[in-house]
C-alpha cells in the first residue's frame, strides 16, 4: 500500500555559507520513470541520463535516486549548507531539510553520497514535494507523477490538525486594527520564546515595513509563498530596503483572522516553529494585510533577522512577556555551574533510562544499551570538549558513520544527538525532546540500540558535552 505524506509548511532559511541552485521547468505536470540500476530515465517520455544509477538501499528497502535529477525535473530550489552536509529543498511553498547519513523519520531511508553524487529516498522526497510515487514490480521501475502547480499551491487542509496552508478565512469583525494585530503577533511570538527560555526578539519598524509590503503583494496579486510578484526572494527584498543582515528567516500564513490563530498555526508546524524558536535571530517585523475581496482575506508575514548593524529607524522594544523558568534547548549555552563531584557513568545511564521513559510514553519499545556505541559516543564527546567543537563532525573531519565503522560497529542505520552546556541528565534529555529533530531520533521506532557518552571538562567552552548514538543493529 502506498503511503502518502504531504508536508505543507512554508519555511525559508538562508545561511551565508549556503550554495543555492534553482531549477526551473515548464508549468506542466511531469511524469518521471526510473529503472533500478540504469543510468537512463524518462521525463514525459523523453530519455535523460544520470551519473549514478538508482538502486535499492537494502537497509531501509527504499529506492534511492540522484537528488539533482529530481530537483531539475520538479523545478526545485536547492540550498547546500557548506560544512553541514545538509541540503534544503524548496518548491511551491514546500521546504524540507536533509542531512547526508542521517536517517529520515518513520524509516523512510537515509540520504547518501555515492560517487560524489547525493542519493535520496525517492518516495520521501517526491511525495513531500507534492508528487505521487508508484512502484512497478514487473520491471523494477519507479514512477513519479507531479501534481499540477495549482494543486501544490492550494492543498486541502485537514480539519482536525491546524496547518499553515491558507484556508478560507473565517468570519471576521468589520473593524480591524492592523497595527494592533501585528503587535499582538509580536507579543505572542515572544511568549512562545520565553516558554523555551529564549530571549525576546526586538521589534524592528524597517523589517516590519518589508513584511507588510510582502503581505500586500501576496493579497493584491493572488499569490502565496516567499517569492514576490517581481520574482524577488526574502533576502533581495531586505537588501532593497537597506537592511543589512547576517541571517534571516520568514514565516507566511493566510486565512487566519486573529493573531492567536496565526501564531498557533505557525507553532503547529515544525518548520515555522523552528523559525520562531531560532536563537540565531534577534529582530522581528510583522506585516498583516486584510482585504475582504482577496483570496484568503488575511495574509500575515513574520520576518526574522540577525542584523549586521542596527537599522536607522530601529528602536528598542520592551516586551511585556514575563519570562517563565528557563526551558532547556539543545543549542549550546555557556557552561553552567556544575557540582564538584560527578559520576559520568551514572549520568550516562540516567540519560539512557530517561530516553526509554520518553519512548514508553509514546508507545515505543525500549532501546538496548550497547557498550560499543557508548564508547564511540564518549570518544566523540571527549573530542568536542578537548577541541572546543560542537556538532557531528569530528576534529579529524570524520562523520558519524565513519566513526562507527572505525569502532567495528555493524549497523543498518544510525542517528546521533549532541548537547552542550547541560549539567544534569534531566536537562539534557528535556533539551533534546524540546527540539523536533532530536526528538524524532529519540522516538525513532526503527532504532534498536543506544549508547550514551558524556564528557565533563572544566574550562572548556560548554563544560558538559553529551552524545547519544542510536543504531539499528544487524
Amino acid at each position: 500500500m502506498l503511503k502518502k505524506l504531504f508536508i505543507v509548511a512554508i519555511v525559508s532559511v538562508v545561511s551565508l555559507s549556503a550554495g543555492v541552485i534553482a531549477f526551473s521547468r515548464p508549468m506542466e505536470a511531469t511524469v518521471l520513470r526510473f529503472e533500478m540500476n540504469s543510468t537512463t530515465f524518462t521525463s514525459n517520455g523523453v530519455p535523460r541520463q544520470v551519473d549514478v544509477a538508482p538502486y535499492i538501499d537494502a537497509a531501509y528497502d527504499r529506492a534511492m535516486l540522484p537528488l539533482r535529477a529530481i530537483a531539475e525535473e520538479l523545478g526545485t530550489t536547492v540550498n547546500w549548507i557548506d560544512g553541514a552536509r545538509t541540503v534544503i529543498l524548496e518548491r511551491g511553498g514546500i521546504s524540507i531539510s536533509l542531512s547526508v547519513d542521517m536517517p529520515l523519520p518513520d524509516g523512510m531511508g537515509m540520504p547518501q553520497i555515492v560517487d560524489d553524487r547525493t542519493m535520496v529516498p525517492i518516495r520521501y522526497i517526491a511525495e513531500t514535494l507534492g508528487a505521487s510515487v508508484a512502484w512497478n514490480e514487473d520491471d523494477n521501475s519507479v514512477h513519479v507523477t507531479e501534481s499540477t502547480p495549482q494543486d501544490q499551491m492550494t492543498p486541502t487542509p485537514t480539519p482536525q490538525t491546524p496547518v499553515v496552508t491558507p484556508t478560507p478565512a473565517p468570519q471576521e469583525s468589520i473593524s480591524i486594527n492592523l497595527d494592533e494585530f501585528e503587535r499582538r503577533i509580536f507579543e505572542l511570538t515572544n511568549v512562545e520564546r520565553a516558554n523555551y527560555g529564549l530571549p525576546p526578539l526586538i521589534w524592528d519598524p524597517s523589517v516590519t515595513a518589508v513584511a507588510r509590503a510582502h503581505s500586500d503583494d501576496l493579497a493584491i496579486n493572488n499569490l502565496f509563498g516567499h517569492t514576490g510578484s517581481d520574482g524577488s526572494d526574502v533576502g533581495q527584498r531586505l537588501a532593497r530596503a537597506g537592511i543589512s543582515y547576517r541571517n534571516w528567516a520568514e514565516n507566511v500564513i493566510g486565512g487566519r483572522s486573529t493573531p492567536e490563530a496565526a501564531v498557533a498555526g505557525w507553532m503547529d508546524s515544525p518548520g515555522h516553529r523552528a523559525n520562531i524558536l531560532n536563537r540565531n535571530v534577534t529582530h522581528l517585523g510583522v506585516g498583516v494585510h486584510h482585504s475582504a475581496g482577496s483570496r484568503f482575506r488575511f495574509y500575515a508575514t513574520q520576518k526574522f533577522v540577525l542584523l549586521a548593524q542596527p537599522t536607522s529607524t530601529q528602536q528598542p522594544h520592551e516586551s511585556i512577556v514575563t519570562p517563565s523558568p528557563q526551558a532547556p534547548t539543545v543549542t549550546p549555552s555557556p557552561a553552567l555551574q556544575e557540582p564538584s563531584s560527578i559520576n559520568l557513568d551514572d549520568f550516562e545511564r540516567r540519560v539512557f533510562e530517561l530516553t526509554n521513559v520518553e519512548r514508553a510514553n509514546n508507545g515505543l519499545p525500549p532501546l538496548i544499551w550497547d557498550s560499543g556505541l557508548a564508547s564511540a559516543a564518549r570518544a566523540h564527546s571527549d573530542d568536542l570538549a578537548r577541541n572546543n567543537l560542537f556538532g557531528h563532525t569530528g576534529s579529524d573531519g570524520s562523520s558519524v558513520g565513519e566513526r562507527l565503522s572505525r569502532a567495528g560497529i555493524s549497523h543498518r542505520g544510525w542517528a546521533e544527538n549532541v548537547s552542550g552546556g547541560r549539567n544534569t541528565p534531566e536537562a539534557t534529555v528535556a533539551g533534546w525532546m524540546a527540539s523536533p529533530g532530536h526528538r524524532s531520533n529519540i522516538l525513532n521506532r526503527d532504532m534498536t540500540h543506544l549508547g550514551v557518552g558524556l564528557s565533563h571538562l572544566e574550562g572548556s567552552r560548554f563544560s558538559f558535552y553529551a552524545t547519544q548514538k542510536f543504531a539499528i543493529q544487524n
